[in-house]
């Protein structure tokens, strides 16, 4: 509901992606403000998966490399866990 709530879902489905992270702005390359955004939303919904899995499973989460990923590998973790 939270990520739903902030329109952030998209992290985790893949259909926000990141931006580049530099830009081109009077022939310079400079830091791209939209990624710095996406970077700090996909910060944020990591920390909030990793608050709501075990500790045991803590570590894959805050290994990966964005929080598609991390949803991925939890995804996996947990089917396996069923099978």
């Amino acid at each position: 509901m939270l990520l739903n709530g902030h329109q952030l879902i998209g992290h985790l489905d893949g259909s926000i992606s990141a931006p580049p992270t530099a830009i081109t702005q009077n022939r310079k390359a400079i830091p791209n403000p939209k990624y710095q955004i996406w970077f700090s939303q996909d910060q944020f919904i990591q920390q909030a998966m990793m608050a709501a899995v075990d500790i045991t499973v803590a570590p894959t989460v805050a290994t990966s490399a964005t929080a598609q990923k991390a949803w991925e590998l939890l995804h996996t973790f947990y089917a396996n866990m069923t099978e």
